[in-house]
């Protein structure tokens, strides 16, 4: 079995890091595995039957609508070369935008398809939704991290679909579980984008320092910091209690012994984020948001607070009733852990591997 893999690049992101355990959880099945990218650049480790394939400098960036949907094509032409080249069986791409690369490029050749969907479908533009259902229709299977998110796609018959969650992949970080907690909440993410709701921590953190003033916020995330959010933290007067750091690459072990973690994201699959901070032991809060995966992950007032989404005040009250209440802290906390026996890498790595040889076999 040859596999393939089209996506961006390898760096950091919850996808990428998702689909690199995919790729080395198939490679002890597979002949040969080729990660066709349009970036150079990979952060992580595969086994020697494994081979980046970068076609960027082959690409036409596009601008605007129409050259968007050339360079997509463009994109589509190239990996169908290597395809084909390569005898790929089956050819794997996560999210709705390389999916339909990856449906164009095996147009009219024996190459299955396997689509992932690793966001919230609801929260995407209506051009994009249809772009969505155009290319998951045309797959041979699609994985979904979460109930909700199939449920969006209801025309998708049941046997080329299939529920698989993100596991618990232990950081190799060293800590203490049990920290002298700093007056410090922690906001997270890869990219300092509009979904992960950034914004609405800052805005919670103008009202718990109300209560609270000897507190700041940490927020790491790669992005420009200054130009998304310094307005509005100047606006908010409370300059003094933000502090940017960047990109980490060691996360849990500079946030391991923070007060709070905050995850206000408006939509999450199951945020990798969220499920490292539970598993490190850190009291975390984190909004309701679609499709669901905050929800999957934390059990209300058991193992971590949920709020609703876009929710300030109940933000704010929600990290104010954890700096305030000790018991409440250590007891969410303590659970917190037992969250990484649900998601054992073990267990996810065989339905992955399921999912590729079935379709493999012609069995959907």
């Amino acid at each position: 079995m040859n596999v393939g893999f089209v996506t961006n690049n390898f760096s950091s992101g919850g996808a990428q890091k998702m689909m690199a355990f995919v790729v080395r959880s198939l490679a002890p099945c597979a002949d040969k595995i080729f990660l066709i990218t349009t970036q150079q650049g990979n952060i992580y480790s595969f086994p020697d039957n494994v081979q980046q394939i970068y076609i960027g400098d082959l690409i036409k960036k596009g601008k605007g609508s129409f050259g968007k949907i050339n360079e997509l094509n463009n994109i589509a032409k190239k990996t169908r070369e290597i395809v084909v080249r390569e005898n790929i069986d089956i050819l794997c791409a996560f999210g709705y935008y390389f999916t339909t690369v990856a449906v164009k490029a095996v147009k009219s050749t024996k190459c299955k398809v396997i689509g992932s969907e690793r966001r919230a479908p609801q929260m995407i533009s209506a051009f994009n939704q249809l772009m969505s259902k155009y290319a998951y229709k045309k797959c041979d299977k699609v994985v979904f991290q979460l109930q909700g998110a199939r449920d969006f796609y209801p025309n998708i018959p049941d046997n080329k679909t299939a529920v698989i969650p993100n596991p618990f992949l232990p950081s190799e970080s060293s800590f203490d579980r049990n920290p002298e907690r700093k007056k410090i909440i922690a906001m997270a993410a890869a990219r300092l984008e509009q979904e992960k709701g950034f914004d609405i921590g800052i805005k919670a953190m103008k009202k718990i320092i109300e209560k609270y003033p000897d507190y700041k916020l940490r927020i790491y995330g790669d992005g420009d910091f200054e130009k998304l959010y310094g307005q509005l933290i100047d606006d908010l007067q409370i300059r003094p209690y933000i502090e940017y750091m960047g990109l980490s690459s060691h996360i849990i072990e500079d946030i391991h012994d923070v007060m709070v973690f905050l995850l206000p994201s408006r939509s999450e699959g199951i945020p990798n984020m969220l499920l490292e901070s539970m598993a490190a032991g850190i009291p975390c809060v984190a909004a309701d948001c679609p499709p669901g995966g905050p929800r999957m992950l934390l059990e209300n007032d058991k193992n971590g607070l949920l709020v609703p989404v876009e929710n300030v005040d109940a933000t704010a009250d929600a990290v104010c009733e954890l700096i305030g209440n000790a018991e409440l802290r250590n007891s969410v906390a303590e659970n917190a852990t037992k969250v990484t026996e649900r998601f054992k890498p073990e267990k996810i790595e065989e339905m992955w591997r399921q999912c590729f040889i079935t379709i493999m076999d012609g069995n959907n």
